[in-house]
């Protein structure tokens, strides 16, 4: 079987569970980063092994298994990240949060993401500033453990902890003396009723912990993170949160009311709340 010809079959295969325009970009992935062809449209020879392995691949893909987890890695703020069922997959979302951070971050700070997963948030906002003493907090060990591979995979020093956010007990396992200019985190705040919305990719891949909060306390995270911003905060510290769409209102009351100033609301590229930011 020539190159195009299979690329044409694996993206009509896809098209049956994706829009054209996600099917063409997972093939492409596909073809790129497991067979390193570049050219989809090439008349060369796939050889046996690899056409076994392309159904082996389109098989996976079929069952909602995403692009990611086969290839291994994401793309994430122009870097690669190991991923694996242990993190949620990081979203062009969270590309904006990390930008925003890096737009007010300065020298010499001090920065600290809760609910690290595979370490995207830190790693990026390190690499683009070397200078950053920055801290990556997770529950999860396995999370971690990816995490600090992507760490070495970047190049960049990141200091790890593992803690529960929600146990207050556990707070001094980040450091007893350590304080932070900035607190940034993308926590869960998937309500489980949206489930019913949800693509099979990620309701069947990715970690429910990451994902997931009851109906009834859809700002579980946002409530104990702020409330450990006001401990662990510099003065004048800021606090960024990625948040649900339909909770930009009820997130920028509760910091209000804990006594963070300037609260302010940010849209995402498709114009829905998805970050709210404020200081001390």
């Amino acid at each position: 079987m020539i190159t195009k010809t299979a690329f044409t079959n694996l993206q009509t295969a896809l098209c049956s569970i994706y829009d054209n325009r996600e099917a063409h970009t997972i093939a492409r992935y596909i073809f790129e980063d497991i067979f390193n062809i570049l050219n989809t449209q090439s008349e060369k020879q796939l050889s046996d092994t690899q056409v076994s392995e392309l159904k082996t691949i389109q098989k996976r893909l079929l069952n909602y298994e995403p692009w990611q987890h086969i290839v291994g890695f994401a793309d994430f703020y122009g870097s690669k990240f190991r991923v694996s069922p242990d993190v949620l997959i990081p979203r062009p979302e969270t590309e904006e949060l990390v930008h925003l951070v890096l737009e007010h971050v300065k020298p010499l700070q001090t920065i600290l993401d809760i609910g690290t997963g595979s370490g995207s948030i830190p790693i990026s906002i390190k690499k683009k500033y070397e200078h950053l003493e920055v801290f990556g907090l997770d529950i999860s060990e396995a999370a971690l453990n990816i995490a600090k591979q992507n760490a070495e995979l970047n190049q960049v020093q990141i200091n790890w902890r593992q803690a529960n956010i929600l146990n207050q007990n556990e707070w001094n396992r980040v450091g007893e003396n350590q304080k932070f200019d900035i607190i940034v985190s993308n926590p869960p705040y998937v309500l489980e009723s949206d489930k019913t919305e949800m693509h099979r990719n990620v309701l069947d891949f990715d970690p429910e912990l990451a994902l997931f909060v009851a109906n009834e306390t859809p700002l579980l995270f946002y409530d104990a993170i702020s409330n450990f911003a006001l401990q662990y905060l510099k003065p004048n510290g800021q606090l960024y949160f990625e948040i649900h769409q339909d909770f930009g209102q009820q997130t920028t009351t509760l910091l209000e009311n804990k006594g963070f100033r300037n609260v302010k609301v940010v849209k995402d590229l498709y114009q829905n709340d998805r970050i709210v930011f404020g200081n001390i």
